[in-house]
């Protein structure tokens, strides 16, 4: 994830505009997503890149309901530049891992499903013949 992150914060091509930390389960540790928000901005520092572009916590745990959202800073992120967007110009949201502040970004302001394209290039895949059930969060 460090790799992707400070790829596309040095690729000219790309804008990035935030990055938000997400959380990978509880089983290994219990705040994972700030344990990834540290790492992010260990990262920034090591690129020299401190306050260059905001860093947002999102939701510390998976959704427990599909149908209630985990409200974070990530997923209001997703909500506000969403918004100030347009169908004819989207935000590009790219997903290292769990979707769950996209998944809650959703549910918060479905409206948003027009200005947003959603790449997600990691995770866990649900429905998949490959990963057990109990593994998908």
């Amino acid at each position: 994830d460090q790799m992707a992150i400070a790829h596309a914060l040095l690729s000219p091509e790309l804008k990035v505009t935030g990055i938000i930390a997400a959380h990978y389960g509880t089983k290994k540790h219990a705040n994972s997503m700030e344990r990834s928000y540290q790492e992010i901005l260990h990262l920034l520092a090591l690129l020299g890149m401190e306050n260059s572009v905001p860093v947002l916590k999102g939701s510390p745990v998976a959704l427990t309901d599909p149908k209630v959202p985990q409200k974070s800073e990530g997923a209001e992120f997703i909500i506000e530049q969403a918004l100030a967007k347009d169908e004819t110009d989207p935000v590009y949201v790219a997903y290292l891992g769990p979707v769950t502040d996209m998944a809650s970004a959703y549910l918060m302001e479905s409206n948003i499903s027009r200005n947003l394209v959603t790449l997600w290039i990691g995770g866990l895949a649900a429905n998949s013949i490959l990963i057990p059930p109990a593994f998908i969060f």
